[in-house]
């Protein structure tokens, strides 16, 4: 593999070989269908996140991000540094702390000792840039099924 894989939140995990994958894949069947829709998605998350990080403010990308990770969770709450936030969004801590502090004063999150708590998703949600909804939208689109936070990928 020429990248590195990172869990940014703890859950259960599958690992399956590639040559079972492979043989899915070329089999051209639901595995393959989904697969594909799968990569349209992420493509879109990828583009659209750089496209965020380079024009919209670390307050509007900071709640894309924490919207965007509570949809992958179950619960209101979850494990996130801002330290491993500061990575994904390209900005420095102090960037993150600043916008977190924000959101804080704001009641939409609360976090201590790098736990999250949404607390007004709503809100949240109207203070995060457009892209947020573009990706989730992609997302739904092609692959959603609904959780108790409102969607998710797969199955």
């Amino acid at each position: 593999m020429t990248g590195e894989t990172i869990a940014q939140v703890s859950g259960l995990a599958a690992r399956i070989e590639t040559a079972a994958v492979r043989h899915e894949v070329e089999g051209r069947g639901a595995v393959s269908t989904v697969v594909e829709r799968y990569i349209l998605a992420f493509l879109t998350q990828v583009t659209q996140s750089l496209v965020c990080n380079r024009h919209h403010p670390v307050g509007q990308r900071t709640a894309r991000w924490l919207l965007a990770t509570h949809d992958r969770v179950d619960g209101d709450s979850f494990v996130l540094t801002q330290d491993f936030l500061a990575l994904m969004l390209g900005v420095t801590r102090p960037q993150v702390s600043n916008a977190a502090a924000s959101l804080r004063r704001e009641e939409l999150i609360d976090y201590r000792r790098g736990r999250i708590w949404i607390r007004d998703r709503a809100r949240l949600q109207a203070m995060a840039c457009d892209c947020y909804t573009i990706i989730r939208s992609e997302f739904e689109r092609l692959l959603a099924r609904p959780t108790s936070n409102g969607w998710a990928v797969g199955g």
